[in-house]
Formats: structure tokens, sequence, C-alpha cells
């Protein structure tokens, strides 16, 4: 059947009984906007001569297998939510990605895929979430450029990953919010530069159980609520600026649990935050409290479950309290 129309927008959404296409021709269609989303379809193999953009052509389709689109070269410029949700996709047949500018959760929670080899990144600026729940174990073979403005969530839950990006230029992005988190086996860590514009690092490497060398972050931090939160190879915090972080909760679970951690070399910081059941001698918390800004009002350090905790002295405690901290330890 020839479908005469541009867009298929949500025309089966779904139409949870539906398992195959009903459809034999796709010439002229440009736009497939939620149009098989929420159906039972388990393999796709279709031509789409005329597409230009999808978004949530086939998200959460818990029955889809396999994903051969057939694109012509240098035509679309969106995948945004192409197969979001798709725990059973183990295929996706390769096509041109070379112009696409927008790859926002096109493949999160594609809990059986790991081949991402095929895609092309030269335009994108979008990779927020786009490998999250996946089974992606080597993202060697490509670099994030300057381009790229958000890549917030982007590995998030790649449990099996343990090679990331050679490189990420972060010219153009604020934030890391939960771009690594829980990769647990992530050994193999990108080169970062400029990071001057990072604000938020929001759970960027939480439960990284391999990171032994946090990245130099030269942006003025306002959210690190987090950030190392479960790191147990990590030893050193680095002399990050963090005298811009907020409030409650900004703070909350910085390096809780991060057991291996012998020093932190912050400075600035302002607001509530906690080295719970780090590995801080006497002499390193020491060093953290004289390293602390004057509280921004009724603010609290946690230090307790350190070597170190049970060994301050007094003397020790009104370094910070006399910057009007309250250290609970």
């Amino acid at each position: 059947t020839l479908v005469p129309q541009l867009t298929l927008n949500t025309m089966f959404l779904q139409c949870r009984n539906l398992t195959n296409i009903p459809i034999s021709d796709f010439t002229g269609i440009t736009g497939l906007s939620q149009t098989f989303s929420q159906t039972a379809i388990e393999v796709v193999n279709i031509s789409l001569p005329d597409i230009l953009t999808f978004h949530l052509p086939f998200d959460s389709c818990p029955q889809l297998r396999v994903l051969n689109l057939t694109i012509p070269n240098n035509q679309i410029t969106s995948i945004s939510y192409l197969a979001r949700s798709c725990p059973n996709l183990v295929e996706v047949k390769p096509f041109d990605t070379s112009l696409v500018t927008n790859m926002q959760y096109a493949f999160y929670g594609c809990k059986r895929l790991y081949d991402f080899s095929w895609l092309d990144f030269t335009s994108c600026t979008s990779l927020k979430g786009t490998f999250g729940y996946t089974r992606i174990t080597d993202a060697s073979h490509f670099s994030i450029g300057s381009a790229v403005t958000d890549m917030t969530y982007c590995f998030e839950g790649c449990y099996k990953i343990e090679k990331g990006p050679t490189s990420i230029d972060a010219t153009s992005m604020t934030s890391f919010q939960s771009s690594f988190r829980y990769c647990y086996k992530l050994k193999d860590y990108p080169t970062f530069s400029n990071t001057g514009n990072i604000v938020n690092t929001y759970d960027m490497f939480g439960h990284n159980y391999c990171l032994t060398v946090a990245p130099n972050i030269t942006g003025q931090m306002t959210n690190i609520r987090a950030m190392f939160n479960s790191c147990v190879s990590l030893q050193t915090v680095p002399a990050y600026d963090l005298s811009s972080v907020g409030n409650y909760p900004n703070g909350y679970q910085f390096c809780t649990a991060a057991r291996n951690i012998r020093e932190s070399l912050v400075t600035g910081m302002t607001t509530r935050h906690t080295y719970v059941g780090c590995n801080m001698s006497q002499s390193e918390l020491v060093a953290v409290f004289n390293r602390l800004g004057t509280a921004s009002g009724s603010q609290t350090i946690y230090v307790s479950h350190n070597p170190g905790s049970d060994n301050l002295t007094t003397s020790d405690l009104q370094i910070a309290q006399n910057k009007g901290w309250t250290v609970v330890n």
C-alpha cells in the first residue's frame, strides 16, 4: 500500500498487539514520530527513501529484536529516542549518521545491544542518554568533540563498559550529570579537556569501582552531589574550586563510601558535604578543614568512619568550627 502522507506520526502508537508493520511502501514519508512506539513488533525491515527525522519511532517495543532500516546516505538529522527501552533488541543494521545532530536517548535501555562502532558522530551535538543501560563494552573507537553540548546520562548504567571514549572536549558543555554513573567496570577513561564551563557533576562517577584518577575540571561547579559516591579505588580528589557549590543537597554524598580516598585537595567549600567512609588520616582531615571556606549559614561536614576520625582533637575540630562549620566525626 502506497502511503501518500509526509509523516506517519503516532499512527500505530500503543497498538500493543501489533506484531508486524502493515505498510509495504514508505516512499514520500519524511518523519516517523511515535509511529510504532509501544507495539509488539519483533522485526523491522523497511526502506525509508525520503526519511529526514526520527523521534520515538520504535520507543518501548519490548519484543523488538531486529531493526533493519534502509536509509540513503547524508539524509537524516535526528534519531532521538529511536529505539529507547527495547530490552530485547540485539541487531541494528548500520545506516549513515554523518548529518545527525541529535542522538538523544537513541538506544537508552537496549540492554542486549553492544555494537555501536558504526555510528558517525561528526555532526552530533546531543549524546544525552544515547548509550545508557546498554551492553556496550568498548567506546574507544570514538572521541566526543567540541560540538557536543550535552552528554549527560550518556553512559549511565553501562555496567559492562571497560573502555570509554578516547577523549572528551567539553568546550560546549556545562554538565556531566550521571554521564558515567554505574559504570562498574570502566577502567580506560577519556582524556578531558576544556572543562572551564562545567558547573554540574552530579553523580558523574557514582559507583565507578575502577576509577583511580579523577579528571581535572576547572569550571566553577555548583552541584557535586554524589560525584565520587562509592568510587572505591579513588585515592585523591583533585584541587577543585568548590566555592560556588550551592546549598544541600548539592554537596550530598560527595565522596560517601569512597573507601580508599586518602586526601581531598578541594578548596572553598561553604555548604554541607561528606567524606564518610573514606580512608583519611587525622592529618588529612585537618588539611580538609584548613581548605574549607567560611560556612554559608549553618552547615555541616561529615567525616566519620575514616581512620583518623576518632583521633581528631578539640583544636583540630576548632579549625572548621571557627569558620562556622559543625563537624560530625
